[in-house]
């Protein structure tokens, strides 16, 4: 069974597409999107830095 993800906001890159990937890389994309550490977890940064921007904003409402 497959699902779909779709990101959206300010922090996703616009325009990516990523192959398919495991539930668990979606912790580290939440977690670093709030600005929170992780606890250890099988996902990995490297997805999280790949599918997010670079531009450091929060996506914060004020």
């Amino acid at each position: 069974m497959r699902s779909i993800f779709i990101g959206h906001g300010p922090r996703f890159r616009q325009g990516k597409k990523v192959p398919s990937f495991e539930n668990v890389q979606i912790y580290n994309v939440v977690a670093e999107i709030l600005g929170l550490r992780p606890a250890s977890n099988n996902g990995s940064s490297l997805f999280t830095r790949s599918i997010l921007s670079s531009s450091g904003e929060t996506g914060e409402v004020e």
